[in-house]
């Protein structure tokens, strides 16, 4: 029998080695040391703060914004019925047709209330293109300014 024949084992690490959540023993100190200047309080607010400073980008912020916004006006539009009783998925199409600006509607608009009227021309406003553009334009505008003002350092490669 060679070498070549007789199985290797491997060892396998112990379970208490393995970093928990992706981070290493130094990204822990360091999450502390966060902790302990931003004075937030408990761990784990702190621990989401850093994570929403690591993963959050413009891009995921105005997916968030177009998931949950006419999700909490439905929920505002369908507790403001009148006369005429709406039902929640009515309330739900329609408020995301109104945040996108497609203009369907599953209901005749004429039996909704005046305070339902409103918030559909608010939820139009908002999700408008041109208000829209606008907020991109003046976030990149900020974005560069900051980064201007206090550039990163030079070992800083940005990941695409």
């Amino acid at each position: 029998m060679s070498n070549r024949d007789v199985p290797v084992s491997v060892p396998v690490p112990a379970l208490a080695t393995i970093p928990t959540m992706g981070t290493q023993p130094n990204d822990r100190e360091e999450i502390a040391d966060e902790i302990a200047m931003a004075g937030l309080g408990s761990p784990s607010t702190a621990s989401w703060v850093v994570w929403l400073k690591q993963h959050l980008n413009f891009y995921r912020i105005h997916l968030l914004v177009f998931t949950f916004v006419p999700l909490v006006f439905s929920v505002v539009f369908w507790a403001a019925n009148g006369k005429y009783k709406l039902a929640y998925i009515d309330a739900l199409f329609l408020c995301y047709s109104a945040f996108t600006n497609a203009g369907l509607a599953s209901v005749d608009l004429s039996r909704t209330t005046s305070l339902q009227q409103a918030m559909l021309f608010i939820q139009m406003f908002f999700g408008s293109m041109i208000f829209v553009s606008w907020v991109v334009v003046l976030v990149r505008k900020y974005v560069h300014l900051v980064k201007r003002v206090s550039p990163r350092p030079p070992h800083h490669i940005p990941i695409m």
